[in-house]
């Protein structure tokens, strides 16, 4: 059986949450209980698979550059039930995994694995830590994939602020709490399962990355590609 990702711990945060002045936290009330929905249905959720499409807009050059990838979400209890952490007799303790690959125009990536992260390029096991601006953006692409994904209501009410984007989609706007490299996020979500289906980052300069899930696949045996590397 999955454990609760929206365990009896975050359900007393939320409700603490609640009980104070939501206006002074600056939190919206719509937001959270769209955030507690979608975090019971995210309790089902335990392997995420879709192939995407990137488009970046540079403002400064009016210029847009297209990619194609895939990714792949593993959370910690689906990687406790696979056959290789059952018969490891030294295995380490399950993890959320995601593998985020670009295949078009450049094979390359973000590879986050027991609680750690770091890019990769043409080869998801040799990893390396990002050290170049552009390098950073992709990082930074990942790590809000990853929160967006697992759809944690307390982590999410803990690192943004949080509002409904549009009272007619099930999606939500997101303002970083911390400085990163994005200022404002929104994200669309499947009124049904849940699952992330749209993602616009926009950095404080204009660009904006805008990420499309296809071919979306909800608690289904990862592909090979993905399983292999996640381990």
């Amino acid at each position: 059986m999955l454990s609760h990702l929206f365990s009896w711990s975050a359900a007393l945060l939320l409700a603490v949450l609640f009980a104070t002045n939501a206006q002074a936290l600056d939190i919206n009330e719509d937001a959270v209980a769209f955030l507690q929905k979608l975090g019971k249905q995210n309790q089902e959720i335990h392997t995420f698979c879709a192939n995407f499409v990137q488009v970046k807009k540079v403002a400064t050059l009016n210029r847009t550059l297209s990619s194609k990838g895939y990714v792949c979400l593993r959370k910690a209890e689906a990687a406790a039930n696979t056959p290789q952490s059952q018969s490891s007799e030294n295995v380490y303790p399950a993890s959320d995994a995601l593998l985020f690959a670009y295949t078009k125009p450049v094979s390359s990536g973000f590879i986050f694995r027991q609680g750690k992260g770091n890019l990769w390029q043409e080869n998801p096991r040799k990893t390396f830590v990002a050290t170049i601006p552009g390098q950073s953006v992709v990082v930074a692409i990942a790590e809000h994939i990853y929160a967006l994904l697992v759809a944690n209501p307390t982590n999410l009410l803990a690192n943004y602020n949080v509002s409904p984007a549009n009272t007619k989609a099930a999606s939500l706007h997101f303002t970083p709490y911390r400085q990163t490299t994005f200022a404002q996020i929104e994200a669309l979500y499947h009124r049904e399962d849940g699952g992330l289906r749209n993602i616009s980052l926009r950095e404080a300069n204009g660009d904006s990355v805008e990420i499309t899930f296809q071919g979306v696949h909800i608690n289904d045996i990862l592909p090979r590609h993905c399983e292999m590397y996640l381990h």
